[in-house]
């Protein structure tokens, strides 16, 4: 039969691979993008928070 062709067989199995790992890296990147996202917001919220403490400190000193 020509479904147990090993050709076929590889060409699917080819094809399954490259599927999964694309799907794998789009989700991948979904996770890096959310990561970031997040990452991002910390910083900012971190930067604002010693921003805030800097005035105050300069805000004793006077």
């Amino acid at each position: 039969s020509s479904s147990s062709n090993p050709h076929d067989i590889l060409h699917s199995v080819c094809i399954r691979v490259i599927v999964l790992g694309i799907h794998s890296v789009l989700r991948a990147e979904g996770i890096l993008h959310c990561l970031r996202h997040h990452i991002f917001a910390e910083l900012h919220s971190l930067y604002r928070q010693l921003q805030t403490t800097s005035l105050f400190e300069r805000g004793l000193e006077t």
